[in-house]
């Protein structure tokens, strides 16, 4: 699988298919083990929803303020939640159920990109 480029596409911002919020809330009711409660403390401390599903576009996008836009690093990046450090695949092979709608919504430039469409030959006039 291919190595991230760091070009924090996929932090800038971040889509997601729920609302992380609502997510936090709902998940944080029960019980969980401190890392689980780790990764939704985080959601409801950092993520702010910046758009909300249309017609045209069905995902949340949220920006985290720990995502610096000028060196386009992520501030807390030992700090954070398994949704950001297994992006995109999270440790699922890119050709499994599911990993198809992720692939949909990644950046063209995101490396990452390369797992899920062939690279075209290079012809030489």
């Amino acid at each position: 699988m291919t190595e991230c480029s760091r070009c924090g596409l996929c932090c800038d911002p971040v889509i997601l298919p729920f609302h992380p919020h609502e997510r936090a809330h709902f998940r944080l009711q029960g019980p969980l083990e401190d890392w689980e409660r780790h990764q939704y403390e985080f959601y409801l401390e950092h993520f702010a929803v910046t758009a909300t599903p249309t017609e045209e576009s069905p995902h949340y996008v949220v920006a985290c303020d720990q995502f610096d836009p000028k060196t386009r690093e992520c501030l807390a990046h030992d700090d954070r939640p398994d949704l950001c450090s297994g992006f995109p695949w999270y440790g699922r092979d890119p050709g499994s159920p599911g990993r198809t709608q992720i692939a949909q919504v990644l950046p063209p430039q995101c490396s990452y990109t390369a797992d899920v469409y062939p690279l075209l030959p290079l012809f030489v006039l």
